[in-house]
């Protein structure tokens, strides 16, 4: 048990310890209701582990959003980060950093799902489209269905073109539905994709 926190505080980070011993630091900020098939397909379990809770995940995101708050300068908090980086303290940003607590998850997975694109790019000649389905025409240009090939990547792979044809945009032109792609990314995620030549 940690100590010089609150007991709620300790016991929490006492399960966070937990996950991170057995890896699952970054799938905290998931909560109950994300249980399901896919969460059980994404982590390679049939059921949340006897340390998880909800309780437990709703803290590990309260810690991160304060954590984030308090690692950002002073000059560049909003109001309401000012007030988060006032709900903790270094020495328990510190702790959550040394057992390698996720701060950007979902980042984290975001990078995860580029290399797929980077990997077909290098496969398929230098092609970044990645194929809706893999049938007999697709294999015939590209080959067997390969083990990282998902629905799910197809998709996020169209997501983000979409989104960062709206980004490049300039905002003025954008129509409605552009600005709301153009939301759903990042320069930093566009710049990225522009580096494995994914718009072009």
């Amino acid at each position: 048990m940690l100590l010089g926190l609150p007991r709620q505080g300790r016991a929490a980070l006492d399960g966070l310890v937990g996950a991170a011993v057995q890896g699952g630091v970054g799938w905290l900020h998931h909560r109950a209701n994300d249980l399901g098939p896919q969460y059980q397909a994404k982590f390679g379990i049939k059921q949340a582990p006897d340390w998880w809770s909800e309780a437990l995940a709703k803290w590990t995101d309260n810690q991160r959003t304060f954590g984030k708050a308090f690692k950002k300068p002073t000059l560049e908090c909003s109001t309401t980060e000012k007030t988060y980086a006032k709900k903790t303290t270094k020495r328990r940003v510190a702790l959550l950093d040394g057992i390698g607590l996720d701060w950007e998850p979902s980042e984290t997975e975001w990078a995860k799902l580029l290399a797929q694109p980077v990997v077909f790019k290098e496969k398929s000649g230098g092609c970044t489209t990645v194929p809706q389905s893999w049938g007999p025409r697709i294999q015939a240009k590209f080959g067997a269905l390969p083990d990282w090939w998902s629905e799910e990547l197809a998709t996020w792979t169209d997501n983000q073109r979409q989104y960062g044809k709206a980004f490049k945009k300039p905002a003025s032109e954008r129509s409605k539905a552009e600005k709301r792609y153009a939301g759903s990314t990042t320069e930093r995620r566009v710049a990225l994709l522009d580096g494995i030549g994914f718009f072009t």
